[in-house]
């Protein structure tokens, strides 16, 4: 009975031995992929901070740039109206011209009339056209100013 004992307690033991490898097998494996997928969540996150770093990186600049182009359009638009008032203010001063030298030619005996009348004719058409230039010589250096790169 005690070989018949003696073999039913090592089967015991080979099976308490069994059990106790297969769990520190199973804990081991468990324990591997916690640590697995410790690390996955890690460098998941970590991308994920990197990205949204870039992100605002990108999105900094971005708007910088946006700053730096608004201010030119409005340089540019600035330059633009001043040239239009100039030349909206010349062609003014050229009207006005001429009718006070309409004024003064009326005073004058009739026969200097028609040429006082034609000498504030053309002195008004040519500030208008010299008005019209500074315009359009104004605009184009608003529109070169505007395309240049800063």
């Amino acid at each position: 009975m005690s070989d018949n004992n003696n073999k039913v307690h090592e089967a015991a033991e080979d099976l308490t031995t069994s059990f106790r490898e297969t769990n520190r097998a199973l804990v081991e494996t468990a324990l591997t992929a916690l640590d697995l997928n410790a690390r996955f969540a890690q460098g998941l996150f970590e991308s994920g901070i990197a990205v949204l770093n870039a992100h605002a990186a990108n999105t900094r600049q971005l708007t910088h740039m946006v700053v730096r182009q608004s201010h030119r359009q409005q340089e540019a638009f600035q330059i633009l109206m001043r040239a239009s008032l100039d030349a909206y203010l010349n062609f003014f001063t050229a009207a006005s011209s001429f009718y006070l030298h309409s004024l003064e030619s009326a005073e004058r005996p009739s026969y200097s009339l028609v040429e006082a009348a034609e000498k504030a004719t053309h002195d008004a058409v040519q500030a208008g056209e010299e008005a019209t230039r500074d315009a359009v010589e104004a605009t184009g250096n608003a529109y070169r100013k505007a395309q240049k790169p800063r």
